[in-house]
């Protein structure tokens, strides 16, 4: 709701009670960061501390980095490319062909698509590695997810 990835966004969440709904997008990601980064320093540093983190997080300076980026990417234009073209300049190893994204390799790796078909929602297969694939996988974490908030919910269901 009211573009939750827009630096410098500052909106009210209806669904959130009054004490929780004003949202500041800034905050949000500086916050998720630094617990981001704490999780990841903790577990390269088996034993040490959320407050020891928190010293290594202040001396790499992330945060005023993180905001520099922020306000670059408001100057630039709020489009994704802005974006990552600022967060880049953070981390360059971004740059690697090892991060690379692509939002649709699992599925192309698991599925082919057949433009021969006659029924239009029989046009895509599973190829032979299908079944294990990180396509495969994931679509069955969704619907075990889907079925866990069910069953959670159901009580509240069953009451309205």
């Amino acid at each position: 709701m009211h573009d939750p990835d827009k630096v410098h966004n500052q909106w009210i969440d209806t669904r959130l009670k009054n004490e929780y709904a004003d949202i500041d997008n800034d905050k949000r990601l500086l916050e998720a960061a630094k617990a981001i980064f704490t999780r990841f320093w903790k577990f390269n540093n088996p034993g040490k501390s959320d407050q020891q983190a928190g010293v290594e997080y202040d001396q790499l300076n992330l945060e005023a980095h993180l905001k520099d980026a922020m306000d670059e990417t408001y100057f630039w234009g709020q489009n994704e490319k802005a974006r990552i073209k600022a967060y880049k300049k953070i981390c360059g190893e971004l740059d690697m062909k090892k991060y690379k994204y692509d939002s649709k390799a699992w599925r192309h790796d698991a599925v082919e698509k057949r433009t021969f078909e006659i029924d239009l929602f029989d046009r895509y297969w599973a190829k032979k590695k299908f079944k294990g694939s990180h396509w495969h996988l994931f679509q069955e974490a969704v619907k075990a997810h889907r079925d866990l908030a069910l069953n959670k919910f159901k009580p509240l269901f069953e009451t309205l």
